[in-house]
């Protein structure tokens, strides 16, 4: 009697609890259910969310086109019609403009298309404006992989004040050359020199101004992270560029000094650019203008220099400070500037407050100057005077630069350590 008590407490019955597994089972199977509608239905309203902002991008843009400004009146349209009546890409073995023949592509393929001209300029530098928010999008995801912070610094560019204005309403093309150069920065950011410089050839075969952020390949060369072989990429995605004009019948040796034979057709030292030169008289053009280029050369090297003698290893942020700084410092120490030439630095403005975001009053600062120096050629008023506005810019290439320097040489500069051979007596 005493050994069959002892196997019933050894091996005691649990009723039901096959039944109770089901039961949880089943909860966790509506539980999860459950999330994944929430997810579903809210995924559903951020993106119909984001489809409604980019929308009113769109709307916002088309709302400026009736704008017709000088530099379309006076030159896009001139251009336009000197194409089409010579036969479209025929035409383009005159020297049409002051542009290379990469923009003039695009104006000669407008030509067959049956819309307006004004919608065609505008509508063509538009689509642009996307391509450089998607751009500044990649950029900023490298370092927010798992946030919402890349897709609104992409709507920021797209509602920045001085990004729609120019393609919308003033019919410029800043935003070509820009989005290419954004794109070789992000090539360089993810450790791509070889397509890095093929982008940065295709913004400098598109205007001169897509030379504002090389110094970024002088510093990696000296790093040895850009190679002579890289480099060369740029030359040879100009001469790519200009093939198709060279076949056309435009004579070769014109096609190559374009940029050198447009230098000085102005001589201002500043054209409504909110930079160094606003506060030297323009009398002295002539005096001034060699010293201007020689200072900015000067410049450049002498703070690659600074930058390498650190020996600091090169890194996203690191990149992306000296682009902000580059697209700051070239067009400010620059002579002969126009007040777009700052476009470049309203874009990394975004990107560098979004990587350094205890810094985004620099992005705001350097985007009403920008914005106010506008204002003068467009509307023939003056908000602030220009002299004051490059005060703004320089601030910020000195807070910036203060602020690596900060960082290269006292918060992360390591105390030298010293070996001491020690002896067992």
């Amino acid at each position: 009697m005493s050994n069959v008590q002892v196997k019933n407490k050894i091996t005691p019955v649990k009723p039901a609890k096959y039944e109770i597994s089901i039961e949880d089972e089943n909860a966790k199977i509506k539980y999860f259910d459950l999330i994944r509608n929430r997810i579903q239905k809210s995924a559903k309203i951020e993106y119909l969310l984001i489809a409604t902002i980019l929308l009113l991008a769109v709307i916002l843009r088309i709302t400026l086109l009736p704008f017709e400004s000088a530099d379309y009146r006076n030159c896009l349209v001139v251009w336009y019609d000197f194409i089409h009546s010579y036969g479209g890409f025929t035409a383009l073995k005159y020297n049409v403009g002051n542009y290379t023949p990469f923009y003039l592509y695009f104006i000669a393929l407008m030509t067959y298309i049956p819309l307006p001209k004004l919608v065609l300029f505008k509508g063509f530098s538009i689509f642009f404006d996307f391509v450089l928010a998607f751009g500044v999008y990649l950029i900023v995801k490298l370092k927010y992989q798992h946030s919402y912070i890349p897709l609104i610094a992409s709507l920021l560019v797209l509602f920045a004040p001085t990004i729609f204005i120019n393609s919308s309403l003033w019919a410029q093309c800043d935003c070509i050359y820009t989005a290419f150069a954004v794109f070789g920065l992000y090539f360089l950011l993810k450790k791509r020199p070889g397509w890095a410089c093929f982008c940065f050839g295709l913004s400098l075969s598109f205007k001169p101004q897509g030379v504002f952020l090389l110094p970024l390949l002088l510093f990696l060369w000296m790093k040895r992270e850009v190679y002579i072989k890289h480099l060369l990429i740029i030359p040879v995605s100009y001469l790519l560029m200009i093939f198709p004009a060279f076949l056309l019948g435009r004579p070769f040796m014109d096609l190559l000094t374009v940029y050198l034979n447009a230098s000085g057709e102005m001589p201002e030292l500043t054209l409504n650019a909110p930079n160094f030169w606003q506060w030297f008289p323009n009398s002295q053009f002539s005096l001034l203008y060699h010293s201007g280029l020689i200072l900015t050369l000067a410049y450049i090297f002498i703070f690659c220099l600074v930058v390498y003698v650190r020996q600091q290893k090169v890194s996203t942020n690191l990149l992306v400070k000296l682009a902000f700084i580059f697209a700051l410092s070239v067009p400010f120490f620059l002579p002969e500037m126009h007040e777009r030439y700052f476009y470049v630095a309203d874009v990394i403005s975004i990107i560098y407050a979004c990587y350094f975001p205890r810094q985004f009053y620099l992005a705001i600062g350097v985007q009403l100057a920008s914005l106010f120096s506008y204002l003068p050629f467009l509307f023939g008023t003056t908000v602030i005077n220009l002299s004051l506005l490059a005060f703004i810019i320089l601030g910020a290439i000195i807070i910036t630069i203060g602020t690596l320097i900060k960082d290269l040489y006292f918060v992360d500069a390591q105390p030298a350590v010293i070996h001491v051979k020690s002896e067992v007596q």
